[in-house]
């Protein structure tokens, strides 16, 4: 039942292109209809000849031999559009495909991408999808012929043929030199398909790997757009190569498929000259050979659906995975929020793990205030704010902020409110002026660069010989820690936010980037919300508020002096993670 629907499903990706699918299925009839029926004229042409006057028989072949080339295009135009539009409408298919699995994993909750590695994803959206591209392209037609010729050879089983060695030669050096002079373009076009493939798999992999910048950024539909685009570049790159493949096909097929006419109506001649005399035993060999091809089609399209269909099945069950993290019905837009925060009795879970990062966590910021979270590694000190953002909702409890709870809140309007510069900022493998327009695309020359001096990224920007039109590589690689957090807290400053949060990753800075650093992140706190996940005495010393987390919970809270002057945690074991 199971396996009915999901052949069903598949089926259904037909449907935005029946018209062409139809068609080429009557071409595919066409085609075999045509092989078959011209080996069963040749057979009739045969037996009437030797029973005609010796004028009339030498007429009938002639017209027989005229009819040749006739054949021979029909063939061609036949094969010719069954292989084009037949591979067009399978590569068309795994194209939508790909958009939906791709559209799908951006909608996906972080939970479903801590769980799974990008290289298996990647996998669904190349491998799996090629093996099905290719078999709803090859099973119709492979059907049809595997029906008719094995429908016409049960007909005329003992209905047989004779190859003349010479034609046979002729042909076999005709498709060899046709081989020759069309494989390097071939092999080029596989080489050209292979480099766009591996385009589409570093473009996913790169925003897959980078999905909580996406989602912070609320760039989910851009980061659609670009995969869009470069997929599309990928689908005309292989429909140019199937256009070329389909010319090489079609004729070293229909070559082929006139090979007994050819070598038939050369042997009637032969026969009517009495310098020849067809063998029973050579001719059931041609049709038994005539009966073995579909066999093997038949072979290979049974393996090939189940590899398909296993393909399919884990295509469909990647789309039936749900999100954790939706917008609830009565989920509200904000325009523009104020920046007070609360967490009440806050709990919280990764999932698949028993282990509770807080527990009953409480803590109130309010509008305008900087504060810092410090504390030991794996305290919760990121999940404190990854939660503001409902990367992860909390499991029992409630986040708010301006009194309303964040589940309340759509996630569009939620994120596009707060501006995230994490602990390893990414940096996509594109040029500056696109890092830095990230949050905001269509954000003017002006402004991106009143961003970048905000951020005092502009001087070292400039020294590039190209500039915010510099390619920047893959990650960032030609930029410097210090400089890819200035391109972070640039996009932040475009953004302009509510609520900042910095997780502040200063420790492997030289004193001079880390200079910048501070300074960028103390402009853009001002007249905002500001949480530091702080790892440094300079840090700490600039917030308003300190906010202690041990053990999940707020351990203690105040202002670096009054924590230093209370016996505690703090005053005791200050040096130990600052």
């Amino acid at each position: 039942m199971l396996r009915n629907l999901k052949l069903k499903k598949m089926l259904s990706y037909y449907k935005p292109y029946k018209k062409v699918f139809f068609a080429d299925l009557f071409f595919a009839t066409l085609n075999s209809g045509l092989a078959s029926v011209g080996y069963l004229a040749i057979l009739y042409i045969k037996d009437v000849a030797l029973n005609l006057p010796r004028d009339e028989a030498f007429k009938l072949v002639l017209w027989s031999a005229i009819s040749i080339p006739i054949f021979f295009v029909l063939l061609y135009v036949s094969t010719q559009f069954t292989v084009y539009y037949g591979h067009l409408i399978g590569t068309q298919i795994e194209c939508d495909m790909r958009i939906e699995i791709f559209s799908h994993y951006q909608q996906l909750s972080m939970n479903f991408h801590d769980s799974r590695k990008v290289g298996e994803l990647m996998s669904r959206l190349t491998t799996d999808l090629n093996n099905i591209g290719e078999f709803l392209h090859h099973t119709p037609e492979d059907l049809i012929v595997i029906l008719i010729r094995l429908a016409f050879a049960s007909w005329v089983l003992f209905k047989i043929n004779i190859l003349a060695c010479l034609v046979t030669i002729s042909v076999v050096f005709i498709v060899i030199i046709a081989c020759f002079n069309y494989l390097p373009k071939i092999q080029k076009l596989f080489i050209k398909n292979n480099e766009k493939a591996s385009y589409i798999n570093a473009m996913a992999q790169e925003s897959l790997s980078a999905i909580s910048s996406v989602k912070v950024f609320c760039n989910e539909n851009l980061e659609i757009e670009k995969f869009k685009k470069t997929n599309i570049d990928f689908f005309e790159s292989k429909k140019y190569s199937y256009k070329i493949f389909s010319r090489f096909y079609s004729f070293n097929m229909s070559i082929i498929f006139i090979v007994v006419p050819l070598v038939v109506a050369t042997s009637l001649f032969l026969i009517l000259n009495q310098t020849m005399k067809i063998s029973d035993l050579i001719t059931y060999i041609v049709y038994a050979n005539f009966i073995i091809g579909p066999i093997h089609i038949l072979v290979s399209l049974i393996e090939n659906f189940e590899q398909s269909l296993a393909g399919f099945s884990r295509f469909i069950d990647i789309l039936n995975i749900k999100p954790n993290i939706e917008d609830s019905e009565k989920a509200i837009e904000l325009e523009k929020i104020k920046g007070d925060i609360s967490f009440s009795d806050v709990c919280f879970c990764y999932p698949n793990s028993k282990k509770e990062i807080l527990k009953n966590f409480n803590l109130s910021i309010t509008k305008g205030e900087y504060v810092a979270l410090i504390g030991p590694s794996g305290v919760g000190k990121t999940t404190v704010c990854n939660l503001i953002s409902r990367l992860y909702d909390a499991t029992n409890g409630s986040v708010k902020i301006d009194d309303i709870d964040v589940r309340n809140i759509t996630k569009k309007s939620l994120r596009k409110n707060i501006g995230f510069v994490m602990q390893s900022p990414y940096i996509f493998a594109d040029t500056i002026r696109a890092n830095i327009s990230y949050g905001q695309p269509n954000s003017s020359d002006e402004e991106i660069i009143n961003a970048a001096k905000k951020a005092n990224a502009h001087n070292f920007i400039m020294r590039f010989e190209k500039k915010y039109d510099t390619e920047i590589g893959q990650k960032g690689i030609k930029l410097s820690g210090g400089q890819k957090q200035r391109i972070a807290i640039a996009r932040v400053f475009l953004k302009n936010p509510s609520i900042f949060i910095f997780d502040e990753a200063t420790n492997a800075l030289d004193p001079e980037n880390e200079k910048h650093v501070q300074k960028s992140v103390d402009l853009l706190s001002k007249n905002r919300t500001t949480i530091v996940v702080a790892h440094r005495l300079s840090t700490i010393k600039k917030a308003t508020r300190v906010v202690v987390i041990l053990n999940g919970s707020v351990a203690q809270n105040g202002t670096h002096k009054e924590l230093l002057s209370k016996k505690g945690f703090y005053a005791s074991e200050f040096c130990d993670f600052v």
